[in-house]
């Protein structure tokens, strides 16, 4: 219409309730599947259920943005787990939440539990518990 039309501010940044949001966020949470997957091509994670799952066993589930890790409970796979997150962190700019993270573990005596919990500076998580609305317990 040839009219000039009034200013308008652009920001940085990708305002909330936009539909390219969840894309964007998408293509982010995706690089730690990617991250923890050729950890475990090279060995320096294990997965769960190795036997049962091919590719060296199931390390991530991840639902919205909800992310499961599962790895085996050596010094060496924390280790490394520990890492991997930490790159991702410097990597993406996001930050793990603490306060809603835990680790749960099975398998191993409350204190070994307990000392895996606090090399990753998490809270350690008990069964019974609710993940996405489904109970879940260690029976």
């Amino acid at each position: 219409n040839n009219e000039i039309g009034p200013f308008f501010p652009t920001l940085c940044g990708v305002r909330q309730g936009d539909p390219f949001s969840p894309f964007l966020f998408n293509m982010v949470v995706d690089a730690l599947a990617v991250i923890l997957d050729k950890a475990k091509s090279a060995g320096h994670i294990h997965g769960i259920v190795p036997h049962l799952v091919g590719g060296g066993g199931v390390s991530l589930l991840q639902y919205a943005d909800d992310t499961i890790i599962m790895v085996e409970g050596s010094a060496t796979d924390i280790a490394n787990l520990k890492f991997l997150l930490l790159c991702f962190q410097q990597m993406s700019g996001l930050t793990i939440n603490f306060d809603k993270s835990e680790v749960v573990i099975l398998g191993y005596p409350p204190e070994e539990a307990l000392a895996i919990a606090d090399r990753l500076n998490y809270h350690l998580g008990t069964f019974p518990m609710t993940y996405l609305g489904i109970p879940i317990s260690d029976s």
